[in-house]
């Protein structure tokens, strides 16, 4: 027997699970190696299974599952995302109900050539997308199960799709930014086994420097203003974090525990981003030990610090701790007295036939686009 696909073998295992048939569940397994069979099965129990319930509201959709990768189920295990998993899973679900209609037998119909040629694109905004697509639907070469009118009715909601189309092979490119920009945030806090990156910034959400019935919204770098509201401040307040994190990754790799492993990091953290980073959670509410010491290390401290002791010849003069932290403190108050240049807010125009590979709109952004969604 030819050897299944990842997505095959994921889906009888759990079909044949959901039976009770276990000699079937392991006949599946056994096309696994030892190692990629080990991941999976502590991948269907982790969390309670809570991860592997999202991925099965997919099961229903075959042709999502060409884009499984069972090799990176323990990167989604250690990444402790665990709620940002689920709300990209379950956006796929919706994407998929939402253009069938929630017609299960249609959505069995869906076939790996039709998601293939759909994911990534987005006929709504780009013209070049909208022809391609639109020749392929109409002429039956994809939704190739579905009838004439059936396929005009797909073809009209295709078009009016807002972003880009979204599978199972998305998920796991769109996990390398996903990556990268925990790897900020858990910088902030300490996780324990049972926690996620959402439970501990739960645990730390503190409400300083917050006023009652208020929450503070960053509308610009650096830029503040206050809002009225409760409900959800913890949930608008975590996602401003995000969006730090997604501007300024690049200069903040992931913290690394072994000494061997930051020795042959490529990149160091900027620690003026690390510690506007930390700023910044204290100033929408969040505390923990991590933020306070992050705080505490600003690049304004070390040019302070610096320019003291280089103004002075160390082998003449010295200066005793007390004097010395409190001309840092002094210098770096003169630093705030800088005003900020005034930033324009625009919104961008929306370049429809730009000719970028689809490689460009999944995964870690380029440096181009990493730059314009700055």
């Amino acid at each position: 027997m030819e050897q299944p696909s990842d997505g095959e073998i994921y889906r009888k295992v759990r079909q044949y699970d959901r039976q009770g048939n276990l000699w079937y569940v392991e006949r599946w397994m056994d096309f696994l190696s030892d190692h990629r069979r080990k991941r999976l099965r502590l991948f269907l129990s982790h969390r309670n299974g809570k991860l592997a319930v999202a991925f099965d509201d997919l099961l229903d959709i075959p042709g999502l599952w060409g884009g499984m990768k069972i090799s990176m189920l323990g990167t989604v295990m250690s990444l402790n995302c665990d709620e940002e998993v689920i709300h990209y899973l379950q956006h796929i679900k919706e994407f998929w109900h939402r253009l069938l209609r929630g017609n299960y037998t249609a959505l069995r119909k869906v076939d790996e050539a039709t998601v293939k040629a759909l994911e990534l694109k987005s006929p709504r905004y780009s013209r070049r997308d909208a022809r391609v697509l639109q020749g392929l639907v109409m002429r039956g070469e994809i939704f190739a199960e579905f009838s004439q009118p059936e396929r005009e009715v797909i073809w009209g909601d295709l078009r009016s799709v807002d972003g880009l189309i979204p599978s199972l092979f998305t998920f796991f490119e769109d996990l390398k930014y996903l990556i990268a920009c925990a790897g900020c945030l858990k910088r902030l806090v300490r996780l324990s086994r049972q926690d996620t990156v959402y439970t501990a910034f739960q645990d730390n959400f503190t409400y300083s420097n917050q006023v009652d019935n208020q929450y503070t919204l960053e509308v610009a770098e650096s830029t503040f203003v206050v809002k009225p509201g409760r409900v959800d401040r913890l949930d608008i307040v975590y996602r401003q974090l995000w969006l730090y994190a997604m501007r300024h990754c690049r200069e903040i790799p992931k913290e690394v525990e072994s000494i061997l492993l930051a020795k042959a990091a490529m990149g160091k953290a900027d620690e003026n981003i690390l510690s506007t980073l930390a700023i910044l959670a204290n100033r929408v509410g969040f505390e923990s030990e991590k933020t306070y010491h992050l705080k505490q290390r600003s690049s304004d401290n070390d040019i302070a610090r610096i320019a003291l002791l280089k103004a002075r010849r160390r082998d003449q003069y010295q200066y005793n701790d007390a004097t010395l932290d409190a001309s840092v403190a002094q210098i770096v108050s003169l630093f705030d007295t800088a005003i900020r240049v005034p930033c324009v807010l625009s919104s961008p125009s929306l370049v429809s036939d730009i000719r970028k590979t689809l490689e460009n709109r999944s995964g870690f952004p380029d440096q181009d686009s990493y730059e314009q969604d700055r």
